[in-house]
Formats: C-alpha cells, sequence, structure tokens
C-alpha cells in the first residue's frame, strides 16, 4: 500500500504540539512506621538525658511480728543519653527555571521542597531503625550523631553465638554475628525474654524480607478492620501467649537492598520510645549568590529517647535473603 501523491503527514510537518502528561510520577519508600507509631516531644539541649530505673525482683518477703524496722538498701536511677543530629538539604532553582513553562508542577523550587522533606523524613527514619552507631559529641568538623534503637535494646534479645549486645545506654553500638535465618522460634524466645522483664510489645518491625518470613509463622494472622460494614485496612498480626503484637515492614530497617549483609526484627513497646525535636522541621532561606530565585534549605533536629530499653526486645543477626 502506498499513500496519494504530496499527501501532508505528520513526518514532514511542523510545529506539533507535544503529548505530555502534566503529571510526575515518584516511587518512594515513603512510609516511616517506626515514627508514626512512637511517642513525640521537645529536646531542650544538644545532650538529652533521662532516667531509668527497676523495681526489685520479688521474693517471698516474710516480717518477724514486732521485728526491729530497718531501711532497704536503695538502688539509684541509672542516667540515659543521647545527642541531637542535625540533617539538612539545600536547594538552588535559577530565576529561569523558575519562570519558564513546565510540565508536572508549577514552582520548581516547592516540587524539589517537597522533595526534601519526603528525603530528610526517610533519612530520620533510616537514623532510628536502620543504623547501627553509638551517640556521637560531634565537633566543628563532624557533626554529632544520634544512636538509634540498636544502640539500647540490651536485655531481651536472641542473637548469635559471636554477636555481642551494647551497654544499652547509646554509648556503644552492637557488634553484628553470623546471620541465621528467622524462626519463628526464634520470635517465641524474645517475647518470653520480654514477658519475664515485664514487657508488653505492641509492634514489630521487620525489613521487607522478613515481613515475608513471618508470614510464614503459624501464629501470623491478618485482621480486616471494619467500620460500619466498610472494610477500613487490614492489621498484619502475631498471636501470642502474650498478647496479640502488630507487625509492620520498614523500607529503612537494615536489608539487602539498602547494601547491609544482616538484619534484626524489633519486638517494641511503643509506649517506652520517643522522637524529640530540638529544633523541627523547617525551611529557610541561605545568602543567594547568583541568579537564583531565593535558596532554601530545609532543616531538622532531633534525638531518639529510649524510655526503658527492657520494655521491648530484639531478635538480631538475621538473614537478609
Amino acid at each position: 500500500m502506498t499513500i496519494p501523491t504530496n499527501t501532508y503527514t505528520t513526518y514532514t510537518a511542523l510545529g506539533q504540539a507535544e503529548d505530555f502528561n502534566n503529571a510526575i510520577s515518584i516511587v518512594v519508600q515513603e512510609q516511616a512506621p517506626f515514627q508514626s507509631s512512637v511517642g513525640q516531644g521537645t529536646a531542650y539541649a544538644k545532650f538529652h538525658q533521662w532516667q531509668t530505673d527497676v523495681i526489685a525482683t520479688p521474693s517471698n518477703v516474710v516480717t518477724i511480728e514486732g521485728d526491729t524496722i530497718a531501711a532497704t538498701a536503695v538502688t539509684p536511677t541509672a542516667v540515659i543519653a543521647n545527642y541531637t543530629q542535625i540533617q539538612l538539604q539545600a536547594v538552588s532553582v535559577t530565576l529561569t527555571e523558575e519562570q519558564v513553562r513546565k510540565y508536572g508542577r508549577g514552582s520548581e523550587m516547592a516540587y524539589q521542597l517537597m522533595k526534601i522533606g519526603i528525603f530528610l523524613k526517610l533519612c530520620m527514619e533510616r537514623t532510628m531503625v536502620g543504623t547501627n552507631l553509638a551517640y556521637a559529641a560531634g565537633s566543628t568538623t563532624v557533626g554529632r550523631q544520634s544512636a538509634g534503637v540498636l544502640a539500647y535494646i540490651a536485655t531481651n534479645v536472641s542473637k548469635a553465638s559471636d554477636g555481642t549486645n551494647p551497654t544499652g545506654n547509646g554509648t556503644d553500638a552492637r557488634t553484628d554475628g553470623t546471620v541465621r535465618p528467622l524462626t519463628q522460634a526464634l520470635f517465641n524466645t524474645v517475647m518470653q525474654q520480654c514477658a519475664e522483664s515485664g514487657a508488653t510489645p505492641n509492634l514489630v518491625l521487620a525489613s521487607p524480607f522478613n515481613m515475608g518470613q513471618i508470614q510464614k509463622f503459624d501464629n501470623y494472622q491478618t485482621k480486616m478492620q471494619m467500620v460500619d460494614g466498610t472494610l477500613q485496612g487490614v492489621i498484619d498480626a502475631i498471636a501470642t501467649p502474650f498478647g496479640l503484637v502488630q507487625v509492620r515492614y520498614d523500607n529503612q530497617m537494615r536489608s539487602s537492598f539498602n547494601s547491609n549483609t544482616t538484619s534484626e526484627l524489633m519486638i517494641l513497646d511503643t509506649n517506652f520510645w520517643r522522637v524529640l525535636y530540638l529544633r523541627p522541621l523547617s525551611i529557610n532561606d541561605y545568602a543567594k549568590t547568583g541568579d537564583t530565585v531565593d535558596p532554601k534549605y530545609m532543616v531538622h533536629e532531633f534525638t531518639l529517647e529510649a524510655l526503658n530499653q527492657k520494655s521491648s526486645g530484639l531478635v538480631a543477626d538475621l538473614a537478609v535473603s
């Protein structure tokens, strides 16, 4: 088949309008389940401190009738601490880029700030649950480091024989051991340890890979949330002799896709963890040095507060694939 002579086609025509979708699609691990599950508060200094205490182990106390009263020895509280950490990202956009017509967004500056806001939220989640670092004071040349969850859980732990728990006060990191697969038996061991410590965990955080392993547990359940006969959501949970524990996956936990060779299962009582802000997330101006829109930066300064590490547990040294 051929087309008639001198037929004008799109192959030679000029000035055709573009067919350009006026939207931008982004794939992002936007969830931050740890931050959304724990409490929030305010820090008032870059070095934040709090106290923990314990109740003496109960025993069969027998007192003689009419006995002379003597004071019981008192154990002082323990002081735990953490440093605040600053996370900052800046953006500069030329006046030309801000002015030209664009697809998918009006203001380039506003669009870039939106992306930075999501990025910093995920960075904070990574600091809390995806790093194995002790806190550090920093200096004029090195930024302060806030310790994450792994630097505090030291009591209710299942680990490899060559792994080492941290002290539990944020001053040191745990030593990773030889990885092993996540099993229901490992999980049950830590849940029992938590119960014996008086802890009542309500949330399990897992990497996406270990979330898949949890779904193989005999006591894994999926609960439907119904409101007035309408499905509002689905809750993944594990039924244990010590209560029902919700399960969520967290993309920011250590895993193979963020270049880690070990992972863990965090078994948390969210009432005993808080994110504290010395400076909440804000947008600020900085010096303009070129033909640009007034440049902006977003910054927050935060720390993690582990109110009592015995409230939670950890299945450590887990395989990532």
